[in-house]
Protein backbone atom coordinates (compact mmCIF):
# COMPACT_ATOMS: atom_id res chain seq x y z
CA UNK A 1 0.00 0.00 0.00
CA UNK A 2 1.01 3.36 -0.74
CA UNK A 3 2.24 5.90 2.26
CA UNK A 4 -0.55 8.30 2.64
CA UNK A 5 1.60 11.35 1.62
CA UNK A 6 0.27 10.05 -1.40
CA UNK A 7 -3.17 11.66 -0.45
CA UNK A 8 -1.56 14.94 1.09
CA UNK A 9 0.34 15.11 -2.23
CA UNK A 10 -2.51 15.14 -4.04
CA UNK A 11 -5.01 17.07 -2.04
CA UNK A 12 -1.95 19.71 -2.27
CA UNK A 13 -2.23 19.43 -6.02
CA UNK A 14 -5.81 20.11 -5.98
CA UNK A 15 -5.77 23.33 -3.90
CA UNK A 16 -3.01 24.48 -6.07
CA UNK A 17 -5.51 23.74 -9.62
CA UNK A 18 -8.25 25.76 -7.77
CA UNK A 19 -5.82 28.64 -6.66
CA UNK A 20 -4.59 28.66 -10.27
CA UNK A 21 -8.31 28.75 -12.02
CA UNK A 22 -9.26 31.25 -9.63
CA UNK A 23 -6.68 33.33 -11.34
CA UNK A 24 -7.76 32.59 -14.84
CA UNK A 25 -4.79 29.90 -15.55
CA UNK A 26 -6.61 27.68 -17.27
CA UNK A 27 -3.31 25.91 -18.39
CA UNK A 28 -1.61 25.26 -14.72
CA UNK A 29 -4.99 24.52 -13.29
CA UNK A 30 -5.39 21.54 -15.60
CA UNK A 31 -1.90 20.54 -15.11
CA UNK A 32 -2.26 20.45 -10.95
CA UNK A 33 -5.52 18.57 -11.01
CA UNK A 34 -3.80 16.18 -13.77
CA UNK A 35 -0.89 16.31 -10.91
CA UNK A 36 -3.50 15.54 -8.42
CA UNK A 37 -4.99 12.91 -10.15
CA UNK A 38 -1.97 10.24 -10.88
CA UNK A 39 -1.67 9.61 -7.04
CA UNK A 40 -5.26 8.29 -7.26
CA UNK A 41 -4.67 6.22 -10.24
CA UNK A 42 -1.41 4.98 -9.03
CA UNK A 43 -3.38 3.16 -6.20
CA UNK A 44 -2.93 2.90 -2.43
CA UNK A 45 -5.27 5.43 -1.39
CA UNK A 46 -8.78 4.34 0.32
CA UNK A 47 -10.90 5.64 3.26
CA UNK A 48 -11.58 8.73 4.23
CA UNK A 49 -8.22 10.15 1.96
CA UNK A 50 -10.00 8.73 -1.21
CA UNK A 51 -13.27 9.96 -0.60
CA UNK A 52 -12.31 13.59 0.70
CA UNK A 53 -10.09 13.70 -2.98
CA UNK A 54 -12.92 12.46 -4.62
CA UNK A 55 -15.32 15.35 -3.44
CA UNK A 56 -12.23 17.80 -4.50
CA UNK A 57 -11.64 16.40 -7.63
CA UNK A 58 -15.75 16.32 -8.57
CA UNK A 59 -15.59 20.14 -7.76
CA UNK A 60 -11.82 20.85 -9.63
CA UNK A 61 -13.40 18.98 -12.84
CA UNK A 62 -16.98 20.73 -12.50
CA UNK A 63 -14.90 24.14 -12.11
CA UNK A 64 -12.93 23.25 -15.49
CA UNK A 65 -16.00 22.53 -17.30
CA UNK A 66 -17.55 25.70 -17.00
CA UNK A 67 -14.47 27.15 -18.90
CA UNK A 68 -15.84 27.80 -22.78
CA UNK A 69 -12.00 26.95 -24.10
CA UNK A 70 -11.90 23.65 -21.91
CA UNK A 71 -15.59 22.95 -22.76
CA UNK A 72 -15.30 22.92 -26.39
CA UNK A 73 -11.65 21.20 -26.00
CA UNK A 74 -13.05 18.48 -23.71
CA UNK A 75 -16.29 17.67 -25.91
CA UNK A 76 -14.34 17.45 -29.19
CA UNK A 77 -12.34 14.81 -27.51
CA UNK A 78 -15.15 12.74 -26.25
CA UNK A 79 -19.36 13.94 -26.58
CA UNK A 80 -19.47 13.78 -22.96
CA UNK A 81 -17.20 16.35 -22.54
CA UNK A 82 -14.92 16.68 -19.19
CA UNK A 83 -16.32 14.39 -16.05
CA UNK A 84 -15.68 13.02 -13.15
CA UNK A 85 -16.73 9.33 -12.17
CA UNK A 86 -15.27 7.53 -9.67
CA UNK A 87 -13.30 4.48 -10.72
CA UNK A 88 -12.68 6.19 -14.13
CA UNK A 89 -9.65 8.45 -13.01
CA UNK A 90 -7.50 6.98 -15.42
CA UNK A 91 -10.06 8.18 -17.93
CA UNK A 92 -10.04 11.73 -16.79
CA UNK A 93 -6.19 11.65 -16.64
CA UNK A 94 -6.19 10.89 -19.86
CA UNK A 95 -8.89 13.44 -20.83
CA UNK A 96 -6.79 16.19 -19.28
CA UNK A 97 -3.96 15.35 -20.54
CA UNK A 98 -4.80 15.46 -24.33
CA UNK A 99 -6.80 18.88 -23.48
CA UNK A 100 -3.85 20.29 -22.36
CA UNK A 101 -1.42 19.14 -25.03
CA UNK A 102 -3.99 20.70 -27.26
CA UNK A 103 -3.57 24.13 -25.71
CA UNK A 104 0.60 23.92 -25.92
CA UNK A 105 0.69 22.82 -29.27
CA UNK A 106 -2.02 26.09 -30.15
CA UNK A 107 0.85 27.92 -28.24
CA UNK A 108 3.81 26.52 -30.59
CA UNK A 109 1.64 27.29 -33.22
CA UNK A 110 1.67 30.83 -32.69
CA UNK A 111 5.00 30.69 -31.90
CA UNK A 112 5.51 29.35 -35.12
CA UNK A 113 3.44 32.03 -36.52
CA UNK A 114 5.19 35.27 -34.60
CA UNK A 115 8.77 33.42 -36.37
CA UNK A 116 7.52 33.66 -39.71
CA UNK A 117 6.59 37.52 -39.30
CA UNK A 118 9.67 38.08 -37.70
CA UNK A 119 11.32 36.76 -40.83
CA UNK A 120 9.49 38.52 -42.79
CA UNK A 121 10.23 41.58 -41.15
CA UNK A 122 14.20 40.66 -41.31
CA UNK A 123 13.60 40.20 -44.73
CA UNK A 124 11.96 43.36 -45.68
CA UNK A 125 14.88 45.53 -43.99
CA UNK A 126 17.49 43.57 -45.60
CA UNK A 127 15.99 44.52 -49.09
CA UNK A 128 15.21 48.00 -47.76
CA UNK A 129 18.95 47.97 -46.73
CA UNK A 130 20.39 46.55 -50.39
CA UNK A 131 18.07 48.92 -52.39
CA UNK A 132 19.61 52.34 -50.16
CA UNK A 133 22.48 51.19 -51.40
CA UNK A 134 21.74 50.85 -54.96
CA UNK A 135 20.74 54.18 -54.52
CA UNK A 136 23.81 55.17 -52.92
CA UNK A 137 22.44 55.63 -49.83
CA UNK A 138 24.98 54.21 -47.72
CA UNK A 139 24.17 55.40 -44.17
CA UNK A 140 20.38 54.62 -44.39
CA UNK A 141 21.20 51.18 -45.81
CA UNK A 142 23.34 50.82 -42.25
CA UNK A 143 20.57 51.86 -40.24
CA UNK A 144 18.27 49.52 -42.05
CA UNK A 145 20.95 45.99 -41.38
CA UNK A 146 21.37 47.33 -37.93
CA UNK A 147 17.66 47.09 -37.58
CA UNK A 148 17.62 43.79 -39.36
CA UNK A 149 19.63 42.42 -36.97
CA UNK A 150 17.31 43.20 -33.83
CA UNK A 151 14.98 40.36 -35.44
CA UNK A 152 18.13 38.11 -35.77
CA UNK A 153 18.10 34.71 -33.70
CA UNK A 154 19.63 31.79 -35.47
CA UNK A 155 19.57 32.94 -39.69
CA UNK A 156 23.31 33.07 -39.25
CA UNK A 157 23.68 34.11 -42.57
CA UNK A 158 22.27 37.59 -42.40
CA UNK A 159 25.68 38.83 -41.55
CA UNK A 160 27.59 37.47 -44.52
CA UNK A 161 24.36 38.89 -46.77
CA UNK A 162 24.92 42.39 -45.73
CA UNK A 163 28.54 42.05 -45.50
CA UNK A 164 28.63 41.39 -48.95
CA UNK A 165 26.16 43.95 -49.83
CA UNK A 166 28.56 46.60 -48.28
CA UNK A 167 31.13 45.05 -50.18
CA UNK A 168 30.06 45.11 -53.76
CA UNK A 169 28.89 48.85 -52.94
CA UNK A 170 32.32 50.04 -52.14
CA UNK A 171 31.91 50.37 -48.69
CA UNK A 172 34.75 47.68 -47.58
CA UNK A 173 35.17 49.58 -44.00
CA UNK A 174 31.29 49.40 -43.09
CA UNK A 175 31.55 45.38 -44.65
CA UNK A 176 34.19 44.34 -41.65
CA UNK A 177 31.68 44.42 -39.55
CA UNK A 178 28.99 42.42 -40.17
CA UNK A 179 31.50 40.04 -41.84
CA UNK A 180 33.42 39.87 -38.63
CA UNK A 181 30.19 38.88 -36.53
CA UNK A 182 29.55 36.20 -40.16
CA UNK A 183 32.88 34.28 -39.10
CA UNK A 184 31.56 34.31 -35.40
CA UNK A 185 28.17 32.62 -35.81
CA UNK A 186 28.02 31.32 -39.30
CA UNK A 187 29.27 27.79 -39.68
CA UNK A 188 30.33 27.90 -43.29
CA UNK A 189 33.06 30.26 -41.68
CA UNK A 190 35.18 29.05 -44.68
CA UNK A 191 32.80 31.18 -46.86
CA UNK A 192 32.63 34.39 -44.45
CA UNK A 193 36.29 34.10 -44.21
CA UNK A 194 37.23 34.62 -47.90
CA UNK A 195 34.66 37.58 -47.96
CA UNK A 196 35.77 39.06 -45.18
CA UNK A 197 39.37 38.62 -46.67
CA UNK A 198 38.80 40.47 -49.30
CA UNK A 199 37.94 43.87 -47.84
CA UNK A 200 40.89 45.01 -46.42
CA UNK A 201 42.66 45.03 -50.01
CA UNK A 202 39.11 46.58 -51.37
CA UNK A 203 39.99 49.74 -48.98
CA UNK A 204 42.93 50.55 -49.80
CA UNK A 205 41.72 49.74 -53.58
CA UNK A 206 43.90 46.64 -54.16
CA UNK A 207 42.39 43.83 -56.30
CA UNK A 208 40.96 40.96 -54.41
CA UNK A 209 43.51 38.17 -52.83
CA UNK A 210 43.48 35.18 -54.97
Amino acid sequence: MAPKGDARQAREYLARAKAYFHRHDVPRALAATAAGVQPIVDGGIVGRDLAELHGALREMVQMLSRDEDVKARATAISPRGLTFEKGAEKHLLAMLARILRSMRDEQEQETYEQAIARKQQLDKLLLHGRRLLEHKKVAEADEAFTEATGFYRNEHRLFLLMGKAMLEAGEPKRALRHLRKAMEVDPDKEQAKRVHDTAPARSKGEPDPA
